[in-house]
């Protein structure tokens, strides 16, 4: 058994083609998704374990538009208004509370409190927009839907198997967001593949890619 970049680093740079797709149709069959957190930049393991606040999620609704790749911002807005009665405008989010514009979510999944914002980032090294990086623009979105009184969380997507620039990053994410950020392990989100006999493009035997220990606590 490994982790799961030793699976996901076959489809290198496949994360719209083929991760994303793959992580959409499996999350349509409503799944509890355990939630975890960096535990901070340490010379030995374990770098990770379970969230505290809300150690797993549920969802009844999956956002995904139909005619380009992500979500935007502005439809995003848009999605929760319709969803929770709001009426947040776009004017809401000017550049020093959190710019609209330019911002891609991956997949947004809702239930019937919030809504919890997914980035897919399958591979060992994790590149990060400018928008992504800490105190930019994602955090100060997600905090603004909070403040419109949304539950609105960042949830990564990522393996436990990422290199250290990667984990500073998300160090830097995770401080500045507190309890509306959150990791989905992929060696989780394996095993509970394995647990569900999903199959996707000929892959099932997510089992041998889902170890997480000793880095996970």
């Amino acid at each position: 058994m490994r982790n799961s970049t030793f699976l996901t680093e076959t489809r290198k740079g496949a994360e719209e083609q083929f991760w994303t797709p793959c992580f959409v149709k499996f999350l349509s069959e409503k799944v509890e998704i355990p939630i975890s957190v960096f535990l901070g930049e340490k010379k030995s393991p374990p770098w990770f374990s379970s969230r505290k606040v809300s150690p797993f999620i549920t969802y009844d609704e999956i956002f995904v538009p139909k005619k380009q790749k992500g979500i935007s911002g502005k439809d995003l807005v848009r999605y929760i208004n319709n969803k929770f009665k709001t009426s947040i405008g776009e004017d809401a989010f000017i550049e020093e509370e959190g710019d609209v514009s330019g911002i891609i979510f991956d997949l947004v999944l809702a239930s019937k409190t919030g809504i919890y914002i997914l980035e897919n980032k399958p591979y060992d090294r994790i590149t990060f927009s400018w928008n992504q990086r800490g105190g930019n623009c994602y955090e100060k979105y997600v905090k603004r839907i909070n403040d419109f009184g949304v539950d609105c969380q960042l949830l990564y997507i990522l393996s436990i198997g990422i290199d250290n620039s990667s984990c500073s990053e998300i160090s830097t994410i995770q401080q500045g967001l507190g309890d509306k950020f959150g990791i989905i392990l992929l060696e989780h989100l394996f095993e509970l593949m394995d647990k569900h006999k999903f199959e996707y493009q000929g892959i099932s035997n997510w089992k041998d890619f889902s170890l997480a220990s000793p880095d996970y606590q």
